[in-house]
Formats: C-alpha cells, sequence, structure tokens
C-alpha cells in the first residue's frame, strides 16, 4: 500500500522551462479529470515525463499523485 507523502513515490520537481506542448497538455487534462490512471506512452525521449511533471505541477496535484517510474535504475547513479 502507498502512503500519502511517502517520499518513495513523490514526483520530481517540472522541468524550469517548458515550451509548447498545447495539445498535449489539454488532452492529458481531459484525461486526468475523467480517470485516476493516466498512462503516456512513446518512444524514449520525447518528453512524456517531463509532460506529467508540468500537468501535475500547473494542476496544483504534485503531492496528491503518485509517481512511479518504470525506467531501469542506472547502477552508476545509486
Amino acid at each position: 500500500m502507498v502512503m500519502a507523502g511517502d517520499p518513495r513515490f513523490r514526483a520530481p520537481n517540472p522541468p524550469p522551462q517548458f515550451v509548447g506542448r498545447v495539445e498535449e497538455r489539454r488532452w492529458l487534462a481531459e484525461r486526468g479529470s475523467e480517470s485516476p490512471i493516466v498512462v503516456i506512452a512513446g518512444p524514449g525521449g520525447i518528453g512524456k515525463t517531463s509532460l506529467f511533471l508540468q500537468h501535475l505541477s500547473s494542476m496544483g496535484t504534485q503531492d496528491d499523485a503518485r509517481f512511479i517510474s518504470v525506467r531501469p535504475e542506472d547502477p552508476l547513479e545509486s
């Protein structure tokens, strides 16, 4: 069970600058109001995580969301 405030699942801060992606942000806002779970899929490096973190920040829900990265851990960063 994931408890509110568990630092292991806290979303990172959004990128300092985020430009564009208006349609994607609108889509995400609509889907987020319809379902408690939203999946953003696509090839690596296109900004899925940045888009989601910006969405959380703009909605003021960053502390209420649970963030689970599916990126493999880099053993050099541990």
